[in-house]
């Protein structure tokens, strides 16, 4: 009988605290949009965020092929910094204008903004020409 109410009184106290953590944080996501005047076929990114503020749960691809997750650094992630790198050998990645390269799923301590900074960038064709690009992060729908 003891046993058995030690285990409910320990049920209890952890779905408690289940409860008050999941209240202290909302989710997220960011979308990473690339923009040129040719067919991006290789890019690389270097980002930095608050790592007390913000933890990225899930990464997605692009809207064109979202099965192709952008590769990514997950030490780096554990101190605040992210690369994010992804490549199209088949002639087909974001052509002339702007796409979405990359897409972040976040959990943010509530009452917190989302800052991330692009400190490298790195655009090529599918010749390996490097590219002028210019990279914006949106943040989407909050949930």
């Amino acid at each position: 009988m003891k046993v058995l109410l030690c285990l409910f009184l320990t049920l209890f106290i952890f779905n408690v605290n289940a409860e008050e953590e999941s209240s202290d944080v909302r989710f997220v996501y960011v979308d990473i949009f690339a923009e040129s005047t040719e067919t991006l076929t290789a890019w690389q990114l270097k980002l930095t965020y608050a790592k007390d503020i913000v933890t990225i749960v899930g990464i997605e691809g692009s809207e064109k092929n979202s099965q192709k997750i952008p590769y990514y650094d997950t030490r780096g992630m554990k101190a605040g910094t992210i690369i994010l790198a992804n490549y199209d050998t088949g002639k087909t990645g974001i052509q002339n204008g702007k796409g979405r390269i990359a897409r972040l799923h976040l959990q943010i301590r509530a009452g917190q903004n989302i800052k991330f900074n692009i400190l490298e960038k790195i655009a090529a064709t599918f010749q390996g020409k490097k590219l002028k690009t210019k990279f914006t992060i949106i943040e989407g729908e909050k949930k």
